[in-house]
């Protein structure tokens, strides 16, 4: 929710995921999520980095219409 953005509720949570992992036995997480998208600074800023790109190209198809 808008009004919840900045509160702290969402490293709070996340804290707490990485935190149960850890106490489980896991030493990493990955994660997915669009670098493009509104939410990649919140990843970024709690230290999240990308490690892959996806690079991905739609064709017009009506640039194909008279292929033979």
């Amino acid at each position: 929710m808008p009004e919840a953005r900045g509160t702290g509720v969402g490293p709070a949570l996340l804290a707490r995921s990485l935190a149960s992992a850890r106490e489980a036995g896991y030493d990493a997480c990955l994660l997915h999520y669009l670098t493009a998208s509104r939410a990649a600074p919140f990843w970024r800023g709690l230290g999240f980095r990308p490690v892959s790109h996806r690079l991905r190209r739609f064709v017009d198809e009506r640039a194909t219409w008279g292929r033979g």
